[in-house]
């Protein structure tokens, strides 16, 4: 289990609900993005690479760390297909707690590959 932490549950009907496997690591702070109907993203939050879980295999998927590092309470969202609405890629930025200076990055859905989006969100006090 989650170390204290409630687990990730899910709902087709939002009527029933049903647990998901656990997280591969412990998680706090993350964000979270719905990619589609079958998948969604959790980053951040202490956790040391990003995952995708699959509903239709019921499985997380490491797809690596971020080019530019992240701490806890990033934000996430996804960019889609104008024409179609498929999603195309996720953006992850900012964070706190370990830096004040935290990069944008994007994970490409369709080739699986993170790229530095080249821009950086600076925090002062």
């Amino acid at each position: 289990m989650w170390k204290n932490l409630e687990p990730f549950v899910q709902t087709k009907d939002g009527s029933h609900f049903d647990f998901l496997p656990d997280l591969p690591e412990t998680s706090y702070g993350h964000c979270l993005t719905i990619i589609d109907e079958t998948r969604f993203l959790v980053a951040g939050g202490g956790l040391s690479s990003v995952y995708i879980y699959d509903g239709n295999e019921a499985e997380w998927n490491d797809v690596g760390v971020l080019p530019n590092g992240i701490g806890s309470y990033p934000a996430c969202g996804v960019i889609k297909d104008q024409d179609n609405g498929q999603a195309l890629k996720v953006v992850i930025a900012g964070g706190l707690f370990g830096s004040d200076d935290y990069g944008v990055d994007i994970y490409n859905l369709e080739r699986n590959e993170w790229q530095d989006a080249g821009l950086h969100m600076k925090f002062t006090n």
